[in-house]
């Protein structure tokens, strides 16, 4: 299946991602996620982070029970402890990477961009653009080598300084 779009976390105010880019064959758009579809993510999250725990949890912990008295007691559970932790966060990362086609159903509303320039800071890349009839920054999280293969995958330069 051919990709049709590119979906990253974006945010105009703050830095708090709250609206998602839309990177379309020469076109960038900024889509603001309808209440209905946030409160679906909500609620899908709270689902996949409790399967997770109630998955996952069991399981560490009877493989922790089976492999303490053979290799080291307490280590092997604050070791069991540390992997679900990490696991739980990692699950929770690609669970908000993965919700993104679901955010961007059907959104409240639709702000079209002409690029001017992109700028990066190693964490967060942030795009100069034209909406509206003004000027506006939008900062995306990610590294800088995604942003330009969404501006390729668009058709479009970055004049990244």
């Amino acid at each position: 299946m051919a990709v049709e779009r590119l979906l990253f976390r974006a945010g105009r105010q703050g830095y708090t991602y709250p609206e998602i880019l839309e990177v379309r064959l020469g076109s960038l758009r900024i889509l603001v996620p309808s209440a209905e579809s946030i409160r679906r993510v909500h609620v899908l999250s709270t689902v996949v982070a409790l399967a997770y725990i109630f998955i996952a949890g069991p399981l560490l912990g009877a493989v922790a029970l089976a492999l303490m008295p053979n290799v080291g007691g307490v280590a092997v559970g604050v070791a069991a402890g540390v992997v679900f932790f990490l696991g739980l966060f990692g699950v929770l990362v690609w669970w908000d990477r993965w919700s993104l086609p679901l955010l961007a159903e059907a959104p409240r509303r639709i702000v079209p961009l002409e690029l001017i320039d992109t700028q990066s800071y190693r964490t967060f890349q942030e795009i100069r653009a034209r909406a509206e009839g003004t000027e506006v920054r939008v900062a995306i999280p990610g590294s800088r080598s995604r942003l330009g293969e969404a501006m390729s995958f668009a058709g479009m330069s970055t004049i990244s300084s």
